[in-house]
Formats: C-alpha cells, sequence, structure tokens
C-alpha cells in the first residue's frame, strides 16, 4: 500500500499523537462528572482499534456511517476519527430531528451502519424502524468500544488521499429540505489551519467543546486544536454553571459559544471563577450588541473577542470572514459586521443569481458569494443542486450563499438578511416554509406564513400569521399542542407566537409579502 497524503486527517492524527503524545482529551458528563481523559497516544490507539472493529462489521473505504449523539463526547470524537483512518464517511446527526426526519437523512446518503450513544436508544430504535435505505444495521458505542477493545493498535492499511470524501453534514436548501454536503479530506485539512490562524491555537490550548457534532461548528473548532494537539475538552451538554465550572477547572484558554449561549452564561456569577486563563472568547451564527461584547471581555478576562461568520458549505475557517478585537475595525467599532476574509479566501458581493464577475457597487446590497480551500464543491448524489450551489470547475469552485449582504464604509461586509427569510433561533436555522408546510395540513387553517420576531434570549423566535378557514375557531394553545405532534416539525421549529388576520398581503407577483409581515407583526 503506497503511504497516505499528507494532507489528510488520518495523517494529522497521526503527526499530533507523535509528536504530543502526553497531551490530553477530556470528557465530562451534562452534570460536570469526570468521565475520563485520554491521552493522544491513548486516543490514536483507540481509534485504531475502533477502525479494526468497523473493518470486522464489513464496512470499508467509501461506506457511510450515521453517528447519533446528544452532545460532544469522547467516545463520538473516537468513532468519528476512526472512521476517517478507514476512509469511512461519518454523518453526524442532529438528534432534535424527529425520527422520520433523521431516517430521510440517512436513505438520501445511504449510510450502512448507524451507530448511537446509549441515552438514544429508542430514537435509533424509532430510525431503523423506518428501513432507511441502505442502512443494514445498528450499534450502540458500548458495543461498538467493547468490540474494538478486542483488536490491537494497529493503523489502517488503507491509503487515503486528500480529496477523498471525509464527512457528510446535512444542511437546509431554500425550501427547508435537507441538503447533504460532503467534505473531504482536503477541505477539513485547511480549515484546521484556518482554525489555528483565527483562534490563535498553540499545543497549549485548552478548549472546551459544546457544540452538538450534527453542526459544521463541531468541525471547525475541534480539528485545529487536535492539529496543534491542545487540549480538547467535551462536555456533552451546555448547562452554564458546569461550563463555568469546567473552564476554571482545566484552565480554558478559548470560550466559544454561540449568542444565545453567551446571554444565558451571563446570568451566571462569573466573577466566583478564577477565569484567568481565558485568552480568547468567541461567537458566531449573529451579530452581538457592543455592550455585551464588552461585558463579555470584562466578566471573562479575554483578552480578544472573535466573531466569525461561516456555513456547512463553505466549511468555514477556510472559505470564512471574521472580524476581532485586533483588527481594524475592530468587533466593537464595527458590531454589526462579520469582517473580512480569511487569507486565501475570495469573497464577492454580486447581483443575485449572476455570475462572479457581476459585482455590485460598494454598499449596495447582492448576494454573498464564497470560494476558498475548505469550501465544498458539491450537494451528495444531486447534481442539479451541486449546480444550483456551487458554481464554476475544478476544485475551487464559488459557493452562493444566499446572504444578502453589501461592503460598508469601513470595506467589510454586512450581512443584511436572506434571500429565501430564513432566520436562527437559538443557533439553530428555521426555515419558514417548511414549518408552513407543516401548517397548512391542519384542516382550520387557510393560510399561513411565518415570520422572525426578536428575542433577547433566542435571538429570534417563530410567529405564526393565520388566516382560518371561515367558521374555524382556533386558539394558541390548540395549535400548539397539535404541533408537537407532527412528527417533521422538530422542537425549535414550532411557533412560538401566533397571530390570526383575515388575509395575507402580497407582492405584485400575488407571493406572500413576507417583509410587509415583518414590519406589521414583527414585534
Amino acid at each position: 500500500m503506497s503511504e497516505s497524503d499528507l494532507l489528510t486527517i488520518k495523517e494529522m492524527l497521526n503527526q499530533t499523537s507523535r509528536w504530543y503524545p502526553d497531551h490530553e482529551l477530556v470528557a465530562y458528563d451534562e452534570d460536570g462528572k469526570l468521565i475520563k481523559r485520554r491521552t493522544y497516544a491513548e486516543f490514536n490507539a483507540d481509534c485504531q482499534r475502533v477502525a479494526a472493529a468497523y473493518n470486522s462489521l464489513g464496512l470499508k473505504k467509501g461506506d457511510r456511517i450515521a453517528l447519533l449523539w446528544p452532545g460532544p463526547d469522547l467516545d463520538h470524537t473516537t468513532a468519528y476519527f476512526a472512521a476517517a483512518k478507514m476512509g469511512i464517511i461519518s454523518c453526524n446527526l442532529n438528534f432534535r430531528l424527529t425520527a422520520k426526519m433523521l431516517a430521510h437523512q440517512c436513505s438520501l446518503i445511504e449510510s450502512k451502519m448507524l451507530f448511537y450513544d446509549p441515552a438514544l436508544k429508542e430514537l435509533a430504535d424509532s430510525i431503523m424502524q423506518r428501513k432507511p435505505k441502505g442502512m443494514e444495521k445498528c450499534m450502540s458505542s458500548e458495543e461498538l468500544m467493547s468490540k474494538s477493545s478486542e483488536y490491537p493498535a494497529k493503523e489502517p492499511a488503507e491509503t487515503i488521499k486528500e480529496e477523498d470524501p471525509l464527512a457528510i453534514y446535512f444542511t437546509s436548501g431554500v425550501t427547508g429540505e435537507p441538503k447533504p454536503i460532503p467534505h473531504t479530506n482536503r477541505t477539513h485539512w485547511f480549515s484546521a489551519v484556518g482554525q489555528i490562524m483565527t483562534w490563535d491555537y498553540t499545543p497549549e490550548t485548552v478548549f472546551i467543546i459544546v457544540l452538538h457534532p450534527s453542526f459544521i461548528g463541531w468541525a471547525n473548532l475541534v480539528y485545529g486544536v487536535i492539529r496543534v494537539g491542545g487540549k480538547l475538552v467535551h462536555l456533552k451538554k451546555f448547562v452554564p454553571k458546569r461550563y463555568i465550572e469546567i473552564a476554571e477547572k482545566e484552565k480554558a484558554t478559548h470560550l466559544f459559544l454561540v449568542p444565545t449561549m453567551w446571554r444565558i452564561l451571563l446570568r451566571e456569577e462569573l466573577e466566583r471563577y478564577d477565569l484567568s486563563s481565558v485568552k480568547i472568547a468567541a461567537f458566531a451564527g449573529e451579530p452581538m450588541a457592543p455592550a455585551t461584547l464588552e461585558e463579555i471581555k470584562r466578566r471573562t478576562g479575554a483578552k480578544k473577542i472573535v466573531y466569525l461568520y461561516g456555513s456547512t458549505e463553505s466549511g468555514s475557517h477556510y472559505g470564512c470572514l471574521f472580524i476581532s478585537s485586533t483588527t481594524r475595525p475592530s468587533v466593537e467599532e464595527n458590531p454589526l459586521s462579520v469582517g473580512k476574509p480569511l487569507w486565501g479566501v475570495d469573497v464577492r458581493i454580486i447581483k443575485p443569481g449572476g455570475s462572479p464577475e457581476d459585482e455590485v457597487p460598494r454598499g449596495e446590497i447582492g448576494e454573498m458569494i464564497i470560494r476558498g480551500p475548505s469550501v465544498a464543491v458539491e450537494v451528495w448524489g444531486d447534481p442539479e443542486k451541486s449546480r444550483q450551489t456551487f458554481r464554476g470547475t475544478g476544485r475551487d469552485k464559488w459557493w452562493y450563499s444566499g446572504d444578502a449582504a453589501y461592503i460598508d464604509e469601513y470595506g467589510c461586509v454586512r450581512i443584511v438578511g436572506r434571500t429565501d427569510f430564513t432566520f436562527k433561533s437559538g443557533g439553530m436555522k428555521v426555515h419558514p416554509e417548511l414549518v408552513e408546510k407543516v401548517l397548512a395540513r391542519h384542516p382550520d387553517i387557510a393560510n399561513v406564513v411565518v415570520i422572525p420576531v426578536k428575542d433577547q434570549i433566542w435571538g429570534s423566535l417563530g410567529k405564526a400569521i393565520i388566516v382560518p378557514k371561515p367558521g374555524a375557531e382556533l386558539n394558541p394553545r390548540e395549535l400548539d399542542e397539535w404541533c408537537k405532534k407532527q412528527e417533521d416539525l422538530p422542537a425549535y421549529m414550532r411557533p412560538r407566537f401566533w397571530q390570526f388576520v383575515e388575509e395575507i398581503p402580497t407582492t405584485a407577483s400575488g407571493k406572500a409579502d413576507r417583509r410587509k409581515l415583518i414590519e406589521l407583526y414583527g414585534t
């Protein structure tokens, strides 16, 4: 067998375990109880054994597996990196989705096996009952780890190339339908390098990961820490008090949370804890007010704030934009901006749907497109969606983001909304069209449009503008209970506010005038 390419995750982990064998990975449960500590040498050996277990189960290079965990966990990270050693393509499932939706995602990628945390056995069983296409069996993490103990720690013989697919992450398109986006060893290798540049990672970095593995943000934070041999601390669930206790205990140097999490964390008595080790506090997903940024710096002792823009398609770091306390302008001076591209990343603002040459003048709103070393180039198994989403030739294609943006007076990019009216609630993307499609099944609803309303904690919450059918009597409590019973409507997408109207205003083309509805009812 020839050697694997240098720019692969397999070789990345091997190098880290060779040069930083005694540096640690740590895992805590949601109650803040220590689960385990493993050195990089031990972790790499664990991955080798799990890779052997995969081989014994009949899994081979190019097969897809689904991983179902409730949050960051060292067993999950082991299962994920073991797959990378074999050339098996992992897909981290979002446990907040319904079994029906997850089974559909497994079918789209034809996952061969499902591995799950024992806490999610009921959900795993429900997925399997729906017989996803290509799925042969499922196995708990306990069974997988037990099986792996039967094998010696030996590096798999598979030759991995940098263009080989590594993992698939699900996003949602304009219609809210899931889009499986594959990333290669190369795109994630460059993402790791971008992380190191953006976050100032070193071998002495201590990072607590709380983002769920189904989000590209998990990979965008984990890879860089592992690349430099930093201490990666897993916390299975974000519980503010536990998070800050562990930050003190492990002497965290980097704190990354989405804005909703930061707002919740700031309710805690942070002054009671020794956070003198903290160097950087960071966030992504939406802007935060200057007063909040200053409070984070003051109360955590962070010397630097970093705000990052990225996506599933961009692979984030080497396909991202960022702004920080040390850029000019700084994030404190220009908090509504997502900054400028990371070095080596190309960003343009063009006429919506146009070519990369159709740039709009500075200050004019257009669609943002991005290309860079960590940007994906296709939608898995869907050539038509691939052509719509990624344009160009070769591996440096342009990703058409669907974000409406402009370049401000500082030369930074400001995002003003979505071309498809999606919004985020607690860091989770909500597609109004998907929610409307579900609500339209209600026998007493004639028409419905969902809009976002601002919320101090969650960022935005959904509000359903409803035209009842003649003679129908609807009330919010009964509608909410009805929504809870719908298998294709996750809890985070359920509307939290309801408005009953006689008619929905429309545009000249006869479509619902969403901007008008936001103006009328978006408070």
